[in-house]
């Protein structure tokens, strides 16, 4: 049966990506709401089955009491509350955890932007969460900033410069602080929004190399995305039952 989704962009570079891709092949309808425009309003919760916030230059702990902001956690929550499959990536990420009551922080290990590879945990890999994913797969990361994991997550995956990086509550909430989604073209768009902040570091890599990574890297994170939503369309079949 086809789904509705439905993304909130937070900027306009920021995307859906790979999500949209994913949508249209479906034959799912897709709609988005872009908050960077003047008269933009988010849906009520019984005009979509998924709900998918995107990443964005804001993090979540800077913006906690702007009006869009309240106005998005107070739909995650109805979503969430009314059983909805909910999905973040980045920004997002962030968001879900502080609707679910975490905390966002700044990350311990500084900023962490570029290819870096994330570990999955093995609640991740469980015959009955994700058992296609590898043991680690190199995704794009763009934050200085983390989310504390919520009480009743599973924690999903973890990096070197920062542990709670993935995690999925009740199986219909999945967030995710790297990005997935982002497509080559993403890619291309948001380095000018996050290049002003690229210095020399253990986790920051410069933009000639975040841009030589990019074919090398989308694929791989394009086939685990695919499986992972395709997932979650099991998850919520079997819930629904």
């Amino acid at each position: 049966m086809p789904l509705h989704i439905h993304v909130v962009q937070h900027a306009k570079a920021y995307t859906g990506g790979m999500i949209e891709d994913w949508a249209h092949a479906h034959r799912h309808k897709y709609t988005s709401t872009h908050l960077w425009v003047s008269d933009a309003h988010l849906p009520a919760v019984n005009q979509f089955d998924w709900l998918v916030l995107v990443g964005g230059p804001l993090p979540a702990a800077e913006g906690l009491s702007t009006a869009w902001v309240l106005e998005e956690l107070t739909l995650v929550k109805e979503a969430i509350q009314q059983d909805k499959v909910v999905i973040g990536m980045g920004q997002g990420a962030q968001l879900i955890a502080s609707a679910l009551g975490a905390g966002v922080v700044q990350n311990e290990q500084g900023p962490e932007i570029g290819w870096f590879p994330v570990k999955f945990t093995d609640v991740a890999r469980h015959p009955r969460v994700f058992p296609f994913l590898p043991d680690e797969l190199v995704v794009f990361h763009g934050h200085a900033n983390t989310f504390q994991l919520p009480l009743g997550a599973k924690l999903l995956a973890s990096s070197s410069a920062c542990h709670n990086q993935a995690f999925l509550y009740e199986n219909r909430v999945l967030a995710m602080q790297f990005h997935l989604e982002w497509t080559e073209e993403d890619v291309q768009n948001v380095l000018p929004q996050v290049q002003n902040t690229i210095q020399p570091g253990k986790y920051m890599q410069s933009v000639s190399t975040i841009l030589a990574g990019k074919d090398v890297y989308v694929p791989l994170m394009r086939e685990a995305l695919n499986k992972i939503l395709d997932r979650m369309v099991e998850f919520n079949d079997f819930l629904d039952l």
